[in-house]
């Protein structure tokens, strides 16, 4: 009789063994000298993440190597003060954390263009204020754009200097819901190993099987 799995390949291991493993990952894109891109939205997933490829950088560090990370965050211009207070905060400590191991710690804040904008798009007619369920418009022109812009221009600047491929590490899971599950099995995104995403950059998932109850 053949047996079914109901839970993906490491579902059920004990979190510090897939932590473990998403060093071991992200020590692993640092040897091969891979510069580092963490998207960082200050959320339990991402603030994950960034820890994660922050301990993996200071063992690098450790073992002679000179590692890159650069973390990357959206100012929509339309969060509440004390979210913007909050992600500010942490970009900071880690850039504290980063002099104090002896890592390159980049952090940016992207802002939409203003014509982007919630306020002028709405205000002139060009968009409908956007509600939950409803469409993404907004997080399209308020986080992916600009981000993808950012993330074109700094892939250049680091090519000219030199680095190689720079890796993206999100902090998207499996279990957050059917449609993300369904999407992150079409991109074939990996904890092990990075995969192409739709504009064909190197992207790793160190959380992507972790569960809501870690």
């Amino acid at each position: 009789m053949q047996s079914i799995s109901l839970f993906p390949v490491g579902a059920l291991d004990p979190v510090e063994d897939r932590a473990d493993r998403a060093i071991a990952a992200i020590r692993r894109l640092l040897e091969a000298g891979h510069p580092l891109v963490v998207a960082y939205s200050g959320g339990k997933d991402s603030s994950m993440v960034a820890a994660l490829a922050l301990h993996a950088a200071t063992l690098h560090r450790a073992a002679g190597g000179h590692p890159l990370v650069v973390v990357t965050t959206s100012d929509t211009l339309v969060e509440s003060p004390e979210v913007t207070e909050h992600y500010r905060g942490e970009l900071g400590r880690m850039r504290v954390f980063g002099k104090r191991h002896g890592i390159k710690v980049i952090t940016r804040i992207v802002q939409p263009a203003t014509a982007a904008t919630f306020q002028v798009k709405v205000l002139s007619g060009r968009a409908l204020p956007s509600f939950p369920g409803t469409h993404g418009d907004c997080s399209t022109d308020l986080k992916i754009l600009p981000q993808r812009a950012f993330r074109r221009s700094l892939f250049r600047q680091l090519a000219e200097q030199g680095h190689a491929e720079p890796v993206t590490l999100l902090g998207t899971r499996y279990g957050e819901s059917a449609r993300r599950n369904v999407a992150m099995h079409q991109r074939r995104e990996s904890a092990d190993a990075p995969a192409r995403n739709q504009d064909g950059d190197l992207v790793l998932s160190p959380v992507c099987h972790l569960r809501e109850s870690f």
